[in-house]
């Protein structure tokens, strides 16, 4: 598995230590068309890397239909909520195609911390900076959203 995760942005230009570290904290999975990887509100136990296929994730409001809030393309990340500290996924996650993926327990992402913290915070360090530009990209629904939100505020 290290040369697939090897070619991950997330894990490029590791060396090989900090490869074979990451071989033994993340392993592989794969998921069905339609499949539901999580749902909104179950345990936070897995931070996963997608491989192949894609992925959406849907936020559901309580008053109101599901959301596809992203999309999760080869070598994007879902399962926030475990590198956040959450307890809880925040949305759900579908694969829309047959999908693989990379996905590492909250206790091996924990274990990493404690037996290669240089690695670990390189790691966190490379999910922040994705998390940062997923934040600046601009995504149309969360927008009409927020602008209903400042209107509706303003009217108050």
């Amino acid at each position: 598995m290290l040369k697939q995760v090897a070619a991950l942005p997330l894990f490029h230009d590791l060396n090989d230590a900090q490869l074979t570290l990451l071989d033994e904290v993340f392993e592989h999975c794969s998921f069905q068309k339609e499949q539901v990887i999580f749902r909104q509100g179950d345990p936070a136990n897995h931070l996963y890397v997608l491989c192949s296929g894609e992925v959406v994730i849907r936020y559901k409001p309580y008053d109101g239909p599901p959301l596809v809030v992203a999309r999760i393309a080869v070598g994007g990340v879902f399962g926030w909520s475990v590198a956040l500290g959450r307890a809880a996924y925040t949305s759900a996650a579908i694969a829309i195609v047959p999908s693989t993926a990379l996905r590492a327990s909250t206790q091996k992402l924990y274990n990493l911390s404690l037996t290669d913290p240089e690695t670990s915070s390189l790691l966190m360090e490379r999910l922040s900076a994705i998390i940062a530009e997923r934040r600046n990209m601009r995504n149309p629904v969360l927008d009409l959203l927020n602008k209903k939100f400042t209107s509706d505020q303003t009217n108050l």
